[in-house]
C-alpha cells in the first residue's frame, strides 16, 4: 500500500493544494494518521499508521465509532493497546482523520505503579500491626519475668511463667523479623517504582 492515495478527477484532496508539504509533515509524526474519504475508504496513511495497525484499511473498518482505545495485534504478534482519536476534515463532508497512538507501555506503566503503590500500602499496614504486636509483648515479657522471679514455692506457677516468657520471646522475635522483612520489602517497592519511572521516561 502506498502511503498516499491519489485523488481522482472531481475528488477533493484532504490536504488541499500543498499535498507534498503536508505529507512530509505527517510522515514525520510518531503517531499514526489515517485519512478516510466520505465513503470510508483510506485516502492516506502515514508510515506510523502502517507500522501500528499492519493494515490501515482493515483497522479503520474494524474500529467502532466512538472507540477511544482498542486492542490490536502488533507486528510482533503481541496485542497492543492503541488510542484512537477522530476528527472531521474541513471542506470534505463525511471525511475523517484517525489519529492512532500506541499507549501499551503507558498502560503497563500505570498498572505497574498501581501494583507497587498497593503493595506499599499493604506493607505500611503490616508495619503498624508489627508495632502493635511488639508493644504489649514487651509488657507481657516484663510481667512474666517478675512473676517468675517471685514465685518459687509453686513449681506449676513457675513453669507457667516460664512458658509465658518463652512464648512471648518467640513472638517478639517473629515481630522483629517481620519488621526487618518489611523494611527490605519497602525498599524493593521503592526500587521498582524508580525503575518503572525510568523505563517510562526512556
Amino acid at each position: 500500500m502506498s502511503h498516499a492515495t491519489h485523488t481522482g478527477p472531481g475528488k477533493v484532496s484532504p490536504f488541499g493544494a500543498d499535498v507534498t508539504r503536508w505529507i512530509g509533515v505527517l510522515e514525520a509524526l510518531d503517531s499514526g494518521v489515517i485519512v478516510l474519504g466520505p465513503d470510508g475508504a483510506v485516502q492516506f496513511a502515514n508510515r506510523a499508521a502502517i507500522l501500528l495497525t499492519g493494515g490501515p484499511a482493515a483497522f479503520a473498518g474494524s474500529v467502532r465509532a466512538g472507540a477511544a482505545e482498542v486492542e490490536h495485534p502488533g507486528r510482533d504478534g503481541e496485542r497492543r493497546l492503541l488510542r484512537v482519536g477522530r476528527s472531521g476534515i474541513d471542506g470534505v463532508p463525511g471525511g475523517q482523520v484517525l489519529m492512532v497512538s500506541d499507549v501499551t507501555e503507558r498502560r503497563r506503566h500505570t498498572e505497574a505503579l498501581g501494583r507497587v503503590e498497593k503493595l506499599d500500602e499493604t506493607l505500611r499496614v503490616l508495619s503498624v500491626i508489627s508495632h502493635k504486636i511488639n508493644n504489649p509483648l514487651t509488657a507481657l515479657l516484663g510481667r512474666a519475668q517478675i512473676l517468675k522471679s517471685k514465685i518459687h514455692t509453686d513449681p506449676h506457677v513457675e513453669k507457667a511463667a516460664h512458658v509465658i516468657e518463652e512464648s512471648a520471646s518467640r513472638i517478639a522475635e517473629l515481630a522483629r523479623e517481620l519488621s526487618r522483612v518489611l523494611k527490605e520489602s519497602r525498599q524493593d517497592t521503592v526500587d521498582q517504582l524508580l525503575a518503572a519511572e525510568a523505563a517510562h521516561r526512556d
